[in-house]
């Protein structure tokens, strides 16, 4: 969350309000935007010791074709079970910058256990990384990749871009990623578990997962 809060012509905007959560020890949730992209929300999630979640995902303004960023790092009883790293496509064209650009190959060789792309991940790039980390040493490890790819990513958006306000194709597909992360069905089964479906719903589609505003 620093690098968003301390970099330059980021304005962190109004907090949203969050459904009761009683049972949880920790929940935060920042929203930034500014002259090089549309939205960033990162969210910290931590119900007790044996569950946590970091979120981040950053998209572009809506006449940038640049790609659109996730990572995930989900908390077990004992250390990380997952983590998931995309720049996603938002055009049909390639991701550009792509994840492999930011993340050496050399870099995430020695991860040897993966995860499978899940079922309703067709909006991810072929570059898609999700990880099992086997100890808190390879967790560290992935959130030092993580930090890495924002650095990349943010430096990417921060140069001279072309935007193109008549062209909604990157529009379209930040709404297909959208939809697409609503299908997710462990985001909703996680949160209605602590502030009941009905505000789990609502909080996925107006903070977690919100739709770009329309013509797209």
């Amino acid at each position: 969350m620093d690098l968003l809060a301390h970099h330059p012509g980021l304005q962190r905007q109004q907090p949203p309000v969050l459904p009761p959560h009683p049972d949880c020890l920790h929940w935060e949730n920042a929203i930034f935007a500014g002259p090089m992209l549309r939205r960033a929300h990162v969210e910290l999630f931590e119900v007790d010791a044996h569950f946590s979640v970091v979120h981040v995902c950053i998209f572009p303004h809506l006449g940038d074709p640049g790609p659109i960023f996730g990572f995930d790092m989900i908390g077990g009883r004992a250390q990380a079970t997952g983590a998931f790293l995309d720049f996603s496509a938002s055009t049909p064209a390639p991701p550009v910058p792509r994840l492999a650009d930011a993340v050496p190959q050399a870099a995430i060789a020695g991860f040897a256990h993966r995860r499978e792309r899940p079922d309703w991940g067709g909006i991810f790039s072929a570059d898609f990384l999700a990880i099992r980390p086997t100890s808190p040493e390879e967790a560290e490890a992935v959130l030092g990749i993580a930090r890495a790819a924002l650095v990349y990513y943010l430096e990417a958006l921060s140069e001279k871009r072309a935007l193109q306000p008549g062209d909604a194709a990157a529009a379209r597909g930040q709404a297909a990623y959208v939809q697409g992360q609503r299908l997710n069905p462990h985001t909703f089964r996680m949160l209605a578990r602590y502030t009941g479906e009905a505000a789990a719903r609502r909080f996925i589609e107006d903070v977690l997962f919100p739709l770009p505003p329309e013509p797209y």
